[in-house]
């Protein structure tokens, strides 16, 4: 199987948005690395402040965005210790959705990609809705 992500997405420079996160001794298995349930909790964490920093009043916005499909590629092993750089992207936007990569880094080695994809949806209807033109350049002048 081929990986759809490119040698771009695994570069550090390619990253506008960034969190930082440790490897914590609960995210290890019984082999000594990382579970793959933990890097979905490094990607969630920064897809979290990404939206934080997009989205500023939560609790008022008419629009919010929900996960459609998550894909991760592991490129290599990590274990503990380690400090983390989770650097987030727009790949893409469509009418009621976005597309963002993800690139989980230990100094500039990449150790694993994301993809995600997410609808925007109405609070009040939970129907999917044209992404506001002010929240998507809001999030285009964040993760450009």
């Amino acid at each position: 199987m081929t990986s759809s992500f490119t040698a771009a997405d695994r570069s550090v420079a390619s990253y506008r948005f960034w969190y930082d996160d440790l490897v914590r001794f609960n995210d290890l298995d019984v082999l000594g690395h990382v579970t793959s349930g933990a890097y979905h909790t490094y990607f969630t964490g920064a897809r979290a402040k990404m939206f934080d920093s997009a989205i500023t009043e939560w609790a008022k916005s008419p629009v919010v965005p929900v996960i459609k499909s998550t894909t991760i590629d592991y490129e290599s092993e990590l274990h503990h210790p380690a400090v983390l750089r989770v650097g987030m992207r727009i790949e893409s936007f469509g009418t009621t959705s976005a597309t963002l990569t993800g690139g989980l880094f230990v100094g500039d080695t990449c150790k694993a990609l994301c993809r995600m994809v997410f609808v925007f949806i109405d609070t009040a209807t939970r129907k999917a809705v044209p992404v506001p033109p002010a929240m998507r350049q809001r999030f285009e002048d964040l993760l450009g």
